[in-house]
């Protein structure tokens, strides 16, 4: 008994021995091509990260394989001909969409990169590029680099969007994802009172256009609210939206298009900054005499909508729009442009302007007397520029008729003003009145003259 035991513990030994050497040393799994092969209902399945063998023996001969990827990421396939022969080989998804072509030369090695989304299907077909002698086979393998921070699926939706994580700075990591037709990925980060801003590279290696919009559900009644947008068609280039005034509330990046993307966000701090939405009326940011607010026009159709109460303690101020020159980063762009205008309590205009990098527009509201005003601003040039509005103290408007005031003047103080009695001494009034009445003459017989030549 004792030996049976002795002989048995042996044996698991032995079995564990030889499990542990074949996960440690064994070749990556390889797939052999099964004959008929030719379709994608007969393709071969083989493993990502894995291999797959095969040959052609004829101009009409095709092989197709099949794989799918657990992970989003960068894929690429790389084909080793052994032998003279030339294989032309391409990768489509389910939809029969093709993600890239290419020819594998005889006696060597060729790869191309396409996208990969998580749990989709890909298919790889090889044919004879040419013509074909049959005797030489290929060698088939897909890699695929997956990022660091990635999308989680299903992230479709708002309540499934995947969280991005900010530093102390208040910047995050890279967030790699990949979006088809019909297909949104969401994702969610926290603000404070100041603004933010994304950046959209896009990676796929393939044609396409990613668009980013940044949303929110705050005072919208639960519907997604769009308060920035870019765009980016352009392979490993980075793309910057202008900054959005945000506060302590949750945002979201909605990203939609075709090819695979990395995606940013930053946050930074500014009690001073508009916050979104502000689109309306009902939204609009309030400020107060003796403040000032920073904005930014986020896109194109972007509204930034500001509330001013005066009272009869501050009412006697003029509002100052002007571009931000003050920072050095891209909240200082030389092309920004915005058009302001001035409404009342009654959402009445009251006058507009345009501000420019160099040119400040300013509106007296002393005025127009104590009371609710909205300012409204748009952009006539989009920029990533930011815009200041600030406020100054200026004299109260004089009541009374021009008559009434010109009677209230110190008359006597006027006249003996020392400086004003040197000046008349030096005067000539004679000649003074001369020229007077010579130009007062010369317009009423000029005038005189066109009357008649228009009844003639």
């Amino acid at each position: 008994m004792k030996k049976a035991k002795a002989l048995l513990s042996a044996l698991l030994a032995c079995v564990l021995v030889f499990s542990i050497f074949t996960v440690c040393f064994a070749d990556d799994p390889v797939a052999a091509e099964t004959e008929p092969n030719d379709t994608n209902a007969t393709a071969t399945l083989f493993d990502i990260e894995g291999t797959a063998t095969g040959s052609v023996s004829d101009v009409n001969d095709v092989d197709v394989f099949k794989f799918k990827s657990p992970k989003s990421g960068i894929g690429t396939l790389n084909v080793s001909a052994k032998g003279s022969d030339d294989y032309a080989v391409s990768i489509k998804d389910a939809s029969g969409k093709e993600l890239t072509a290419f020819v594998a030369s005889g006696n060597s090695t060729d790869s191309n990169e396409f996208d990969i989304i998580a749990d989709a299907e890909y298919y790889i077909t090889l044919k004879a590029n040419s013509t074909v002698t049959g005797s030489g086979s290929y060698t088939l393998e897909v890699t695929n680099r997956v990022y660091a921070y990635a999308e989680v699926e299903a992230n479709n939706e708002l309540a499934s969007s995947t969280p991005i994580t900010l530093d102390a700075s208040g910047n995050s990591k890279e967030y790699y994802g990949a979006v088809s037709s019909g297909d949104v990925d969401y994702y969610s980060f926290q603000g404070k009172q100041g603004y933010a801003f994304i950046e959209l590279k896009k990676v796929a290696k393939t044609a396409g256009t990613i668009k980013a919009e940044v949303v929110t559900v705050q005072n919208t009644g639960g519907g997604e609210k769009r308060i920035a947008e870019i765009t980016n068609s352009t392979t490993d280039t980075t793309e910057m939206s202008a900054d959005i005034g945000t506060k302590a509330y949750t945002y979201y990046i909605k990203v939609t298009g075709t090819g695979a993307y990395t995606v940013k966000a930053h946050v930074r701090s500014n009690v001073e900054n508009e916050y979104e939405p502000n689109d309306s009326k009902e939204y609009a940011n309030s400020f107060t005499a003796g403040s000032r607010r920073f904005g930014n026009i986020s896109y194109s159709g972007d509204v930034d909508m500001f509330k001013i109460i005066t009272t009869d303690t501050d009412k006697n101020i003029a509002l100052v729009f002007a571009a931000d020159t003050t920072t050095t980063d891209k909240r200082n762009d030389p092309a920004g442009s915005w058009n302001v205008e001035i409404l009342n309590g009654s959402f009445e205009s009251l006058g507009s302007g345009v501000v420019t990098f160099d040119k400040t527009f300013e509106f007296n509201l002393a005025e127009q007397g104590a009371g609710t005003y909205y300012i409204k601003v748009t952009a006539s040039n989009y920029s990533k520029g930011a815009y200041i509005i600030t406020t100054k103290t200026v004299d109260a408007p004089q009541s009374g008729s021009l008559w009434d005031r010109i009677k209230a003047l110190d008359w006597a103080k006027f006249w003996n003003d020392n400086s004003f009695g040197e000046m008349m001494k030096n005067v000539d009034l004679g000649k003074v009145l001369k020229t007077v009445f010579q130009l007062s003459f010369g317009t009423i017989f000029q005038w005189i003259m066109q009357l008649i030549a228009s009844r003639a």
